[in-house]
């Protein structure tokens, strides 16, 4: 690159990381617990651009502009802080269990608005780093996924003994709860439930996230009839495009669990495909996959050596294109195995 060319590259970059901070300042929500995520991350990446000399190569105007723009990102910062003192709720009662944590409903004090509380406690002194380390790893994972399928997170507060991570109330519940005693008779339901599941897949896959306990405890569904993904607890995110560092450790629902698992192959985002068949067989059949077996070991058995998968019941409520996308989740070899973006557009859901 010629040196006149690097050096118009420069000043387009901090060109835009003034840009940037302007746009969190003028244009996003000042309430909003993600702008403040976001002007944090605009104020970081502006410092890196104009440290040292590159200061100078803006114009006076663009200074002042800077200067005006940092003062604003800095008191919307303040203020969030002065919110987070604040902020009064009031724990209700356990809505569920999930990975490495209770479930919670509350009531915010101040808007009277409903919100889910993860509880993880730390069991003793010697655990508060092996705890705080699964926190993050949670976290890392949620805090910048914003899409309709997916739940949203608020915040975090630590305290003594144990950590909140404050998170959007879905008043529905759980599909686990909603097909508990019965399953679901109308296959359109059925379409309008999976669909959903997928779009979230589609989203997390594309961000190289593994969710890696689908399941109906872990799909909750709002007021209006919208599903959302939960529990991120056992998420794991790609460190590339093939597989997951540390992923095929045995974490999930042995029920709900791809074969290459068990067999400690390589996993990749097919391991949520075949969770969601499992989850698509339990809704219209009541009954969770391998139910015939006695205990968790039978299943890991019956997935890792002598090669089977779930019972598909003939004449379902499925139908002939829904058995079929049940045979594609459920095809033993993950390379093998369709995408969520595959799925949503298969004949099933046309």
């Amino acid at each position: 690159m010629r040196y006149e060319n690097k050096k118009e590259l420069i000043v387009k970059i901090i060109h835009f990381s003034i840009d940037w901070v302007s746009f969190t300042c003028s244009d996003c929500s000042p309430t909003d617990i993600r702008t403040f995520r976001w002007a944090v991350t605009a104020l970081r990446f502006a410092f890196q651009c104009l440290k040292g000399n590159n200061i100078f190569k803006i114009s006076d105007h663009e200074f002042l502009n800077l200067k005006n723009k940092v003062s604003c990102c800095m008191s919307l910062l303040i203020s969030h802080f002065q919110r987070r003192e604040r902020f009064r709720y009031q724990i209700r009662n356990c809505i569920g269990t999930g990975s490495f944590g209770t479930v919670y409903d509350c009531i915010d004090l101040d808007t009277g608005e409903l919100m889910a509380i993860k509880e993880i406690r730390f069991p003793d002194v010697n655990s508060v780093v092996e705890t705080n380390q699964q926190v993050k790893e949670e976290l890392d994972v949620i805090q910048y996924l914003q899409h309709s399928n997916i739940v949203e997170y608020y915040g975090l507060e630590y305290h003594k003994d144990h950590v909140h991570i404050l998170m959007e109330y879905c008043s529905g519940g759980s599909l686990e709860n909603l097909i508990r005693n019965e399953p679901i008779t109308e296959v359109s339901i059925i379409k309008q439930i999976s669909v959903q599941i997928l779009e979230g897949l589609r989203y997390l896959h594309s961000k190289d996230i593994i969710h890696r306990d689908i399941k109906p405890d872990n799909i909750l569904i709002d007021s209006k009839g919208v599903v959302k993904l939960v529990d991120f607890g056992a998420a794991k995110i790609v460190k590339s495009k093939k597989t997951v560092n540390g992923a095929n450790t045995l974490i999930g629902t042995p029920a709900y669990m791809a074969p290459e698992i068990i067999i400690g192959d390589e996993v990749t985002t097919k391991v949520d495909i075949w969770s969601f068949g499992c989850t698509v067989l339990e809704m219209a059949t009541g009954k969770r996959p391998w139910s015939n077996l006695e205990n968790e070991w039978a299943i890991m058995y019956n997935l890792g050596i002598s090669n089977q998968r779930p019972s598909i019941p003939e004449n379902s409520v499925l139908g002939v294109d829904g058995t079929i996308l049940l045979k594609d989740c459920f095809i033993r070899s993950y390379s093998q195995r369709p995408s969520a973006e595959e799925l949503i557009n298969c004949k099933f859901f046309q």
